[in-house]
């Protein structure tokens, strides 16, 4: 049996909704335009990753050129910004979150955009699924003490609150691939975000996880799409 690979995409658009899951999974229908949110978000954290590997490798960083570059994979007839101006707007926007990103935050990187492929396992009795994978990339782990604490850095409309972080599946996923794959215990997970707000924000809000949970959320999102439960879950959280 082919192993089903899952990733933080794919779970939380099964979770959210298994119809998107099989429209955008299955029969690979997506938008023709990148959403103008999701840009700014991708260059900015792209941005962010120039300047931390720069800041590992002890080299300096050219900010501007990590921008145009970061900027060139979407031009603006692949997006939906109404028009140039809106299309500017949204470059300087995302420069000036990387950069409140690099004067506010204090970074001592040991991983950045690590890429994983891993069996499922469960870390509290050692059973294995064979037959799903995790895969996905750590945004970034910072050395913090004695340990280590996994970032993942998303750009808002609005601050978030500590249900976000107890909540944001993602991190509990890079958590659970941080132990596999370093066979340590991580410090402590933290969600940044960068609120685009008209005064430019930062929130850093900490937590911690455990890993039952994670074992059998992916377990019961592998069963459902094998079992081709793709069931239409309509609500305030899809606009389709």
């Amino acid at each position: 049996m082919e192993p089903i690979k899952l990733s933080k995409s794919r779970v939380n658009a099964y979770v959210s909704c298994p119809y998107k899951y099989h429209l955008g999974y299955e029969l690979y229908l997506w938008p023709l335009k990148k959403s103008s949110n999701l840009v700014i978000g991708l260059t900015t954290h792209k941005i962010i990753e120039d300047y931390l590997r720069n800041l590992v490798n002890g080299q300096p960083f050219a900010m501007d050129k990590s921008h145009q570059l970061a900027w060139r994979e979407f031009p603006i007839e692949k997006t939906d910004f109404k028009d140039s101006a809106e299309y500017e707007e949204a470059q300087k926007l995302s420069l000036s979150l990387a950069l409140l990103f690099i004067k506010n935050t204090k970074v001592n990187p040991q991983m950045i955009e690590y890429p994983f492929e891993l069996p499922l396992v469960n870390l509290a009795t050692d059973k294995e699924r064979e037959d799903i994978v995790w895969s996905g990339i750590i945004d970034h782990v910072n050395s913090q003490g004695e340990g280590a604490v996994i970032a993942d850095i998303k750009t808002k409309a609005k601050k978030g609150d500590q249900f976000d972080v107890r909540t944001a599946f993602e991190l509990t996923g890079y958590a659970y691939a941080y132990r596999l794959i370093t066979r340590k215990r991580e410090a402590g997970v933290v969600l940044i975000n960068l609120i685009k707000t008209k005064k430019l924000a930062l929130q850093q809000l900490s937590d911690y996880r455990d890993e039952e949970d994670f074992f059998h959320t992916l377990t019961a999102v592998a069963e459902g799409v094998r079992g081709r439960r793709f069931y239409g879950n309509p609500g305030l959280h899809c606009n389709f």
